[in-house]
């Protein structure tokens, strides 16, 4: 795994964390030290960017079988998705008390292990049970779209999936939809996908280059990183925390985000990128720590009065523990959920495909 995707995982994932965690102080234990950071939301716009990126850089010499890209696909993404939304089914029926906005309602329960967007039955949105799932509905859209033109070459696949991702948008602000699925399933967010598969196809030929060595390059590479950084936080956020997919973020957190992801690749390519063991661990504890970031926010919110901190010292001391912990929690869920159950995938997918070459011999 490139460095620079590592360490752009876990600035969108830990932005994401900051954002929830500051919620919480502000909104649901009523701390006036921090207002939501809700730019943190902008993670999320980082992490379509590499997802598009990522997609098209593991499959630039993928011949075209796409239930095997589909499987692997499933199998790294929906088992600790899965095991988190049944978590929430069942503290959702035994202790709802807990929850500020989950309510139980079969049709959208089931939607929302299948990842397809359905109107939530407390919320006004279309968050699926588990909220912060909202993102994967997405990013399954574009796994299965980009598995239609799989058997293509690099330039027409990408090409093909952007238009129709394109299309898809543009049904979107013409007909307005206002019907799940296909209100999500036309999101303007969806043009980041297609940013992220654009970098992709400069990075084919950029990183078989030889960049020449030129300190001026990497100034001005660095120079775009930290502008793009300083955009993602700082800019005024438009976006918004129930219709998460829409509005002007397309543009003005995905640009950015696009940016920052490809001037990170650069100058990863030129060398300039630190090893930093412990960062790339949280990168690949990243996933987890999206997903299971949400159960620690809700934990020690309800835990918190408890201890007795208020004022400002309980503000910082519960976004410090909320931080921490799901740093933690996210670790052991890597090791413990996600490492074994992509070994167990990758080995049942190696003897479907023994037993498919021993039936076609």
């Amino acid at each position: 795994m490139l460095l620079s995707i590592q360490y752009l995982r876990f600035l969108a994932s830990f932005l994401v964390l900051v954002a929830h965690s500051t919620l919480a102080s502000d909104r649901d234990l009523g701390f006036t030290t921090f207002t939501t950071f809700s730019a943190g939301g902008r993670g999320v716009d980082i992490f379509f960017v590499i997802s598009g990126f990522i997609i098209s850089y593991v499959n630039f010499n993928t011949t075209g079988d796409r239930a095997d890209y589909l499987m692997k696909r499933i199998i790294r993404v929906a088992p600790p998705y899965w095991l988190a939304t049944a978590v929430m089914l069942a503290v959702a029926i035994l202790t709802p008390h807990l929850l500020r906005s989950t309510g139980v309602d079969p049709l959208h329960v089931l939607f929302s292990f299948l990842f397809i967007p359905w109107d939530h039955p407390v919320a006004r949105s279309t968050f699926p049970l588990l909220h912060v799932g909202w993102t994967l509905n997405y990013e399954m859209l574009f796994y299965f779209l980009f598995a239609i033109f799989l058997g293509r070459d690099l330039l027409t696949r990408t090409l093909l999936t952007s238009l129709m991702l394109v299309t898809l948008v543009l049904v979107g602000v013409i007909f307005a939809p206002r019907q799940e699925p296909f209100m999500a399933w036309t999101a303007p967010i969806l043009m980041e996908f297609v940013y992220g598969m654009m970098i992709a196809l400069w990075w084919k030929g950029y990183a078989q280059s030889t960049p020449a060595r030129s300190g001026v390059v990497t100034a001005a590479l660095l120079a775009v990183v930290i502008i793009s950084i300083w955009m993602i936080l700082f800019l005024p956020y438009d976006g918004d925390l129930i219709w998460v997919g829409y509005g002007d973020r397309w543009f003005t957190a995905g640009v950015p985000a696009a940016f920052l992801v490809a001037s990170m690749l650069a100058l990863d390519k030129r060398g300039k990128m630190p090893s930093l063991r412990f960062l790339k661990l949280l990168g690949d504890g990243s996933y987890s720590l999206y997903i299971w970031h949400f159960f620690v926010i809700g934990a020690l919110r309800a835990l918190w009065p408890l201890t007795g901190l208020t004022g400002d010292l309980g503000a910082v001391t519960f976004v410090a523990s909320c931080i921490v912990v799901a740093i933690a929690v996210s670790l052991m869920g890597y090791f413990w959920i996600e490492k074994p159950v992509i070994a167990l995938g990758r080995g049942w997918m190696e003897r479907r495909r023994k037993a498919a070459r021993s039936l076609a011999a």
